[in-house]
């Protein structure tokens, strides 16, 4: 009978093999084989010891379409074999027809097994590709988020001033940007940006408006109103929907004296020795929205004992477990618990409340916020 179907296997375009050893017939399938006919009945042992042992060392990445000789009606053969992981049966006398469609049937199998693996090879190579491209995109967002913390403000370069500042950027990368830079004859300018938005294009568009503001230098209340004028006309210029809020100032401690221009950012708060308030500057509007914004300088108090606090309306507007807005109130609360400490604890208070107010470990928006007084050395702190 094993003859007869290798012969016919052979007409029908197959190598075929026979052995009536179980041992043999099992090295053969592990060297590799499409399909194996079985009888029911071998030397030793039965056909479903060998199909058994044949799938339990069955490799996923091999196909093998199992058939097996047996008489007609044995019902509980068939039943066994089923249950042992027989895929087609022959019934004795072989037919070749049978035996061609069973060859046809574990053709098909062996095809579309061979597709899968081309299938998912391919999807593999496409992961390993993606996973690739995102490492790094992760890698080249990690360096512009380290870039944005290396433009904070750092206190060797702010002679005459004191500053303090909290950055959170709601992402990765945030739209928000706070800086502060000594601009010579004894003044510091500094600045809280929020540009729309956050995120990779946020990030880029504070950045460089970052940089332009520290370009431009300005030296003067004037000169800063300028700079913002200059500023807005640039960003008109590129035609896009870009804009941005700013508040900007200069102060000269050794002459006790500040300046704020701002374009439709938050008010700052100011504690100027004696009392607290809200610094009221003729707001213009955002950078980026109308051609002729102008903006104004409005003068302050900046003499022993005061502090100055400029922030992004993502602190404002930070909610509790309640739905309650920490608000500008929220901060001079703050600001207040904080008179006669150090302006570091400034920060560590705002980053407490954040994280006692804040269920939702994602913010909604970039929180920024900027605190200076001026450094009167061993004279008494507000």
């Amino acid at each position: 009978m094993a003859d007869y179907v290798a012969l016919e296997l052979e007409r029908l375009g197959c190598h075929a093999e026979t052995t009536t050893d179980f041992d043999a017939a099992l090295a053969t399938v592990a060297a590799g084989v499409d399909m194996v006919v079985t009888d029911y009945q071998m030397p030793g042992r039965d056909g479903l010891d060998l199909v058994a042992a044949i799938r339990g060392r069955d490799r996923a990445d091999t196909p093998l379409h199992i058939v097996m000789m047996t008489a007609r009606g044995d019902e509980d053969v068939i039943r066994a074999a089923v249950d042992a992981g027989v895929d087609d049966f022959l019934y004795k006398p072989v037919d070749p027809l049978q035996l061609m469609l069973a060859v046809a049937s574990a053709r098909r199998a062996v095809h579309l097994h061979r597709l899968i693996q081309d299938r998912n090879a391919e999807l593999a190579s496409a992961h390993d590709a993606m996973r690739d491209a995102l490492a790094s995109l992760q890698d080249d967002i990690d360096a512009a988020a380290s870039l944005h913390e290396r433009l904070l403000p750092r206190q060797e370069r702010l002679p005459g001033v004191r500053a303090a500042h909290v950055y959170k950027p709601a992402a990765s990368l945030g739209g928000d940007s706070i800086g502060a830079s000594n601009v010579g004859n004894g003044r510091t300018l500094f600045f809280v940006i929020d540009v729309q938005g956050h995120g990779v294009q946020a990030s880029l568009d504070s950045f460089h408006f970052h940089h332009r503001l520290k370009q431009m230098r300005p030296t003067g209340p004037d000169e800063l109103a300028a700079a913002l004028a200059s500023l807005n006309r640039e960003i008109l210029e590129t035609e896009s929907e870009i804009y941005a809020t700013v508040l900007a100032g200069l102060v000269d401690p050794a002459a006790g004296e500040g300046w704020l221009v701002r374009a439709g950012h938050p008010a700052a708060i100011l504690f100027d020795g004696e009392r607290q308030y809200t610094v009221e500057v003729e707001g213009g509007f955002p950078l980026g929205w109308f051609t002729d914004s102008t903006y104004t300088p409005t003068g302050f108090a900046f003499g022993p004992g005061a502090r100055l606090a400029l922030y992004s309306d993502g602190l404002s507007d930070c909610r509790d477990r309640g739905g309650r807005e920490l608000r500008t109130e929220g901060i001079g609360r703050i600001l207040t618990e904080c008179r006669g400490k150090p302006i570091d604890s400034i920060g560590r208070m705002v980053e407490l409340t954040l994280s006692l107010r804040d269920a939702n470990p994602l913010l909604a928006d970039d929180i920024s916020l900027l605190v200076i007084e001026p450094d009167l050395g061993d004279r008494p702190l507000a």
